[in-house]
């Protein structure tokens, strides 16, 4: 859900007008703004402006300088668990992504809107393995994954009307967001589906185009996994791309 809040606070058009107004507030505005009634995704956003986005930069919300100081005294005025709230802030300084920033607020308000929370087993397709490294490793944020979707690209001639990112991003969504067990309910499911509108929004894509992209990868998802086990098994053996 925090990678959901990313991709709706960076790229849902709904928000457009609200990411250049925050990056003019002060940093008690944006505190007050977090402490205050406003939906998860405006309350993640105001607090990413407050703790800095230039500590957390981005190439489509402003800079801020920020005072993450202030950013984790919100955090712990907020009334999530004092273990989790701590736990995010001890590691909140070790990434260039807002992830633990946005749990506690992520842990309230599942809290309001799940109260009885039902555990849905989420099962990947397609799974396989190189040495018991999975297929899936080979992503959009390795040089072996973008090398496999070109040579997918190359085999297949409608891959040839999008980019690698999109390719990657649409594996991804296949793929790759999927954990063991999530959170069931309408709400959460809704929340996902606004994160990978957002996301795939955000890299040029409309949505009919993007679920032609993945009907096309799930078509040809038998090559991708023959070059992506090739290409693995190559960079395991130190053999290249």
């Amino acid at each position: 859900m925090a990678d959901e809040l990313i991709s709706q606070i960076e790229h849902a058009p709904a928000y457009r007008e609200l990411r250049t107004q925050m990056a003019g507030m002060t940093d008690d505005d944006l505190a007050d703004y977090v402490a205050e009634d406003h939906g998860l995704v405006e309350r993640a956003m105001a607090l990413r402006y407050l703790a800095g986005t230039r500590k957390y930069p981005s190439d489509v919300i402003p800079p801020r300088n920020g005072s993450p100081e202030t950013a984790i005294e919100v955090l712990r005025s907020l009334g999530a668990p004092a273990n989790l709230t701590e736990s995010c802030i001890g590691v909140m300084g070790r990434s260039p992504w807002p992830l633990a920033l946005y749990t506690p607020l992520i842990w309230l308000e599942t809290a309001k809107r799940i109260s009885k929370p039902k555990i849905r087993a989420n099962i990947v397709d397609h799974v396989g393995d190189v040495e018991g490294l999975p297929h899936y490793a080979a992503d959009l944020f390795t040089r072996v994954g973008q090398s496999s979707f070109r040579q997918l690209q190359k085999l297949v001639p409608e891959l040839k009307n999008f980019s690698v990112r999109q390719i990657g991003l649409a594996v991804f969504y296949l793929e790759g967001c999927l954990i063991d067990r999530t959170w069931q309910s309408d709400w959460a499911d809704e929340f996902k589906q606004a994160g990978e509108v957002a996301d795939i929004e955000g890299n040029g894509m409309c949505f009919p185009g993007y679920m032609g992209l993945r009907e096309c990868l799930t078509q040809n998802w038998g090559q991708l996994t023959e070059i992506r086990h090739d290409l693995i098994r190559k960079s395991l053996t130190g053999g290249g791309l």
